[in-house]
């Protein structure tokens, strides 16, 4: 089995008796996937996955003894994910502010990651459906797998799944009808 996670295939999740090396290896590129969906910068998706992984290589004598180690560092790093996206939201909210008052135009940095409509769209979601829809879609994790790393109920995931495939729905559909549309 390959060390890295082919995106889109169901893999078993790393297991703790293997030792914390073989979970680094199975989960660095899974965190990285994660964090660059929600963040939509790859440099920051690997700073959040070294942070998730260092966090759990600091306590790995306690999460090595849960039944799914790799849930729970997926949690550490879509904390930490949706942290730095409330950290971008006020700094935007702050620079059109500014903008407003000074008559400038300040950049959005999210326009210049050059993306494809998708992903674009999905880090426009709320944060939750974002990376519901990202470990759902991506990593192949059931609805109760993410609760357990959002630290919701199953129907809550649902709840989050069915609503953020209608907003991508709707706003895919109106990018294929006017792509200038962003």
């Amino acid at each position: 089995m390959s060390s890295e996670a082919t995106v889109g295939v169901p893999a078993d999740p790393p297991r703790a008796a293997d030792g914390f090396d073989a979970f680094y290896r199975a989960m660095a590129p899974r965190l990285v996937v994660l964090g660059r969906a929600i963040t939509g910068s790859t440099a920051v998706a690997e700073e959040v996955a070294q942070e998730a992984l260092f966090v759990a290589h600091r306590r790995w004598t306690k999460v090595a003894t849960l039944d799914r180690p790799d849930l729970w560092v997926r949690r550490v790093a879509a904390n930490r994910c949706i942290s730095i996206w409330r950290r971008r939201a006020v700094e935007h909210r702050a620079n059109q502010r500014y903008e407003r008052s000074a008559g400038t135009a300040v950049p959005d940095p999210a326009a210049e990651l050059g993306d494809d409509a998708l992903w674009a769209e999905v880090r426009r979601l709320p944060q939750r459906q974002a990376a519901a829809l990202t470990m759902h879609y991506v990593d192949q994790l059931t609805t109760a797998e993410i609760a357990a790393v959002l630290g919701c109920r199953s129907s809550t995931v649902q709840t989050h799944l069915a609503r953020g495939r209608a907003t991508l729905a709707e706003r895919l559909s109106a990018h294929e009808e006017d792509p200038r549309r962003g």
